[in-house]
């Protein structure tokens, strides 16, 4: 299992990239479901909830407030 990431540390730079290659992975991990390959889709959902997180805490930033 991957490393729990705290957002609250990263820089905005860091939170886009985040972001990017999290949207990657759903976007394989989708394509594993659909090719039968990927048994435990809870992991489409943890993705998503990761992704919106980290879009959360990037908008935090840009506005100046600590998160």
């Amino acid at each position: 299992m991957a490393k729990k990431v705290n957002f609250s540390e990263l820089s905005v730079d860091e939170l886009k990239v985040k972001i990017r290659d999290l949207s990657k992975d759903l976007v394989l991990s989708r394509m594993k479901v659909n090719q039968r390959v990927l048994k435990d889709t809870s992991t489409i959902s943890r993705i998503r909830k990761d992704i919106a997180r980290a879009k959360t805490f990037l908008r935090l930033k840009k506005k100046g407030r600590n998160a």
